[in-house]
């Protein structure tokens, strides 16, 4: 009779627990969705007093198991609070509002991209200080566009890359784009196909998909600008738990870049994306992110997969604009494009002490070292003599 009243008991308790654990994880869903800021603070507090509390109750165990798991809560809170800046001094994280917060949406070929027709304001802050506050403009067909579109010009030019491509922190007529646009004078029309995260991955998956053929007015376009980072190295191979919504490739037995199955699945995607958003999980693999020489390869074969497409296409003109940093990812890079016969030309031509002074070139070094509109003014005014130099000797 003992032994029943005791299978009784644990019975009851282990079903008290897995409403617990169910109850638990419906409020962390709620804290994710509902707090926009720091909802791994919150969650990880809530999970650690329901430890305190198992640890209170349980004996044997059961405590073991609570108390570590609660300590190891406690660890992850007080990560959490050290980066948010609770602490004097220490706050590292800066915080993007989004408004409307829809701006995100998934795109079957890219992964992840903007939602149409629409007019962004982001808004960037780091404690009370703003880093940036600025309008993005969506297109109807999802891109981002100047305030006003060189529809007439002579030459059209497409810009393929990242968030710094697209233009992240700076406004509509201060992206690359928009002022090779501008300063071009009618010569050039530049359409940026550039967005948050992307790499050559998604560059080749749009040329695949023939998307440049639907902004194009009339005739061919004379050249793709592709920016590249050595940080895209890490996107196209699948490395940056944020990235791996984008499409995936992988080299064949000829080396050439496959479409194959995705990274994840929705489901999985969603679930590092919001891990991701925990700025101790976002720090910590950060530092174990190591590249390989495979990774590189697959980046420079991308990349000149892509070439080949497009010079196929049209007989245009791919140039690859290289944001060097320095690092040993970058160096690898920097070897790997030399190897090739892709025309490269580096940023540092354009802003010779872009890594001497950053604050100067940056919307907000060292927490945000996305260019400011300085910084795409110099580097405008440099491509444009490359673009200018090539129209005047085709001529």
């Amino acid at each position: 009779m003992a032994k029943n009243q005791v299978a009784a008991l644990n019975k009851r308790t282990l079903l008290w627990i897995f409403l617990a654990i169910v109850v638990l994880i419906g409020l962390s869903i709620a804290l994710l969705v509902t707090v926009a800021k720091t909802p791994f603070i919150f969650i990880s507090i809530l999970w650690f007093l329901a430890c305190l509390a198992a640890a209170v109750s349980f004996r044997g165990r059961w405590r073991r198991i609570a108390t570590f798991v609660g300590a190891s809560l406690l660890a992850l809170t007080a990560g959490e609070l050290f980066l948010d800046g609770w602490f004097p001094g220490s706050q590292t994280k800066a915080y993007l509002t989004l408004s409307p917060s829809n701006y995100y949406i998934h795109d079957p070929i890219l992964g992840a991209a903007p939602r149409q027709g629409q007019r962004v304001r982001a808004k960037k802050t780091l404690g009370n200080e703003t880093m940036y506050d600025v309008h993005y403009t969506i297109s109807d067909s999802g891109l981002r566009v100047g305030p006003e579109r060189a529809t007439n010009a002579a030459s059209t030019v497409l810009f393929f890359g990242g968030s710094l491509t697209f233009g992240e922190g700076v406004e509509d007529h201060e992206t690359l784009p928009a002022q090779i646009e501008a300063e071009s004078e009618g010569n050039f029309r530049a359409i940026n196909f550039g967005f948050h995260g992307y790499g050559p991955h998604q560059m080749l998956a749009s040329l695949e998909d023939h998307r440049e053929g639907r902004e194009l007015i009339a005739g061919s376009p004379a050249a793709l600008v592709y920016q590249a980072l050595p940080d895209h190295v890490l996107r196209s191979s699948g490395k940056r738990l944020w990235a791996r919504s984008g499409p995936r490739y992988v080299l064949n037995n000829s080396g050439t870049p496959q479409r194959s199955d995705a990274f994840h699945s929705i489901v999985t995607r969603r679930a590092l994306a919001s891990l991701s958003r925990a700025a101790t999980i976002q720090r910590l693999t950060d530092l174990n992110i190591k590249h390989n020489e495979e990774d590189v390869i697959l980046f420079t074969r991308l990349i000149e997969t892509s070439a080949q497409l497009f010079e196929a296409r049209y007989d245009g003109r791919f140039i690859v604009l290289l944001w060097a940093t320095g690092s040993p990812l970058s160096q690898d890079v920097e070897a790997a494009l030399a190897a090739t016969s892709l025309e490269t030309f580096m940023v540092s031509e354009a802003i010779p002490d872009l890594l001497e002074n950053p604050k100067r070139y940056t919307v907000g070094y060292p927490i945000d070292a996305h260019p400011n509109a300085m910084a795409y003014s110099q580097v405008a005014a440099y491509l444009l003599t490359v673009l200018i130099s090539d129209a005047d000797t085709k001529g």
